[in-house]
């Protein structure tokens, strides 16, 4: 059985989420659209990936396209993405660990400092993904 990764698009840059056998969480980041080619052909090398979970939001065309590149088309599913934003700041307040305090505090901090949840997002897509 092979691994999930899930593209969250956005106009400029894409999270991505990819199951990892050594933990429990996958491994999250984000790309710049002008590299998601080359970062998918990287992923290939190292991941046997069986799946590939795209997010139905901006810009999904040009990224179910770049998986369908170096995945094929038949792995490559689009999925709805609303309130997944939401989720991925629950998830990171999460991830983040910390009692009760910690996790207020960092859930302030999002609010001055905006990070970017687009991997989360991401990982919220793999969630899903994985209910069905």
């Amino acid at each position: 059985m092979g691994t999930r990764l899930a593209l969250d698009p956005g106009s400029r840059k894409c999270g991505w989420a990819i199951e990892c056998p050594l933990s429990h969480s996958p491994l999250v980041g984000v790309v710049n659209l002008d590299k998601l080619g080359t970062f998918l052909q990287r992923i290939s090398r190292f991941f046997d990936v069986s799946r590939v979970i795209v997010g139905g939001g901006t810009a999904h065309k040009r990224i179910v396209e770049a998986a369908a590149d170096v995945f094929g088309m038949a792995l490559v599913a689009v999925v709805d993405e609303r309130g997944s934003t939401r989720e991925a700041l629950k998830l990171y307040l999460q991830a983040s660990g910390g009692g009760w305090l910690m996790r207020h505090l960092r859930y302030l901090l999002c609010l001055l400092t905006n990070p970017p949840l687009d991997g989360y997002a991401a990982w919220v897509l793999l969630k899903r993904d994985s209910r069905r």
